[in-house]
């Protein structure tokens, strides 16, 4: 991960200025499941992507406090560009009873956590986010912010697709608040150990960042869709949908569906659809299904235009010096024909 730069930098929102890497072994984890690439050991499940790593939670304590840092947190993702926000933590009892949640407050939009992931979600981010592992416990339900209506939110199920007891349950199943959203492994996932090698766990703090990584996958495939519609598309994908249960969700999703070109959701694939891979880029990118397309413009989020050339006719690859020298940061690809013209995002980084 490294020797790629694929991780784009750190911020310890708990303790500004800190190294986010001396704190709890489970951003690691977390991590790892996401961005491993270790042949016969680990491939996460977005083992090209790139990273901000940000720490919102402070592990000794459970204050609402930490609700304001996940909430900074977030806007500074949004902020750097991120397509995804991973958020394997959540809140409904503290330290302090008398700043405990009640039942009545998970609506879906009135913790103020919960405002602000739909907000997220809204900016165009895919905010997925750990159901939570008070299935066992007193509490029982889903925590925040994922129970906010706009994210989406990852039960636990074991390797035989049974959902798991510590698993946290959604509120109701009436069609107001269909919560969790889906499923994925929570029991004995592989990761990384921060003392070397591989070790397993369970939690639906590993069930998110698998689903995370695959709807970073989406999001480079579907470079012009929305947040929200990469978000319902993993929902249809669900083997119980349109069907949920409190305790599943719409099911786990099947994303080889994708792949195979078989789904029929909102977002049916459309392998004529011009794409640009890597994305995010760091030297040099290509343009797919290009055909009627003759040049490509790169533009700043402010508009000023920062690059410029014609689209091989014979090469789908565009290398230049001068896309190394681009500052990170978000651009938008307009590529132009005799009678069409089409605009991705671009990330640099």
């Amino acid at each position: 991960l490294f020797a790629r730069n694929g991780v784009l930098g750190t911020y310890d929102f708990v303790n500004p200025g800190n190294n986010v890497y001396n704190e709890h072994y489970h951003g690691n984890a977390v991590l790892s499941i996401m961005a491993g690439n270790d042949h016969g050991f680990l491939i996460g499940s977005a083992p090209s992507a790139s990273y901000w790593l940000l720490r919102s939670e402070d592990v000794d304590t459970e204050s609402p406090l930490e609700e304001d840092y996940w909430i900074i947190a977030a806007e500074f993702a949004d902020s750097v560009g991120c397509d995804v926000i991973n958020t394997s933590l959540g809140y409904s009892t503290f330290d302090n009873k008398e700043f405990d949640h009640n039942y009545e407050q998970f609506t879906g939009n009135t913790l103020k956590i919960s405002k602000a992931a739909n907000m997220a979600v809204d900016k165009g981010i895919v905010v997925v986010c750990s159901a939570g592992n008070s299935g066992n416990d007193s509490w029982g339900h889903i925590v925040a912010p994922s129970e906010a209506k706009e994210v989406l939110s990852v039960a636990a199920v074991n390797n035989l697709g049974e959902i798991v007891n510590f698993s946290s349950r959604g509120f109701s199943d009436d069609g107001f608040l269909p919560k969790p959203d889906i499923s994925a492994m929570g029991v004995g996932v592989t990761y990384a150990s921060s003392y070397g090698g591989y070790v397993t766990g369970n939690g639906t703090s590993f069930s998110s960042p698998i689903i995370a990584g695959m709807a970073a996958c989406l999001v480079a495939y579907y470079p012009d869709k929305t947040s929200h519609e990469i978000i319902q598309l993993i929902r249809e994908l669900g083997d119980e949908y349109p069907n949920h249960d409190v305790a599943y969700g719409y099911g786990i999703p099947d994303f080889s569906k994708i792949i195979e070109g078989t789904s029929n959701t909102l977002l049916s694939t459309n392998l004529n659809e011009t794409t640009i891979f890597p994305n995010p880029f760091q030297r040099t990118f290509s343009i797919f299904n290009s055909e009627g397309l003759e040049t490509l413009e790169l533009f700043t989020i402010e508009g000023k235009k920062v690059f410029s050339c014609k689209i091989p006719v014979n090469s789908n690859q565009i290398s230049s010096p001068q896309l190394s020298k681009l500052k990170k940061g978000v651009y938008f690809a307009v590529l132009k024909g005799d009678q069409v013209v089409k605009s991705l995002k671009l990330m640099k980084y």
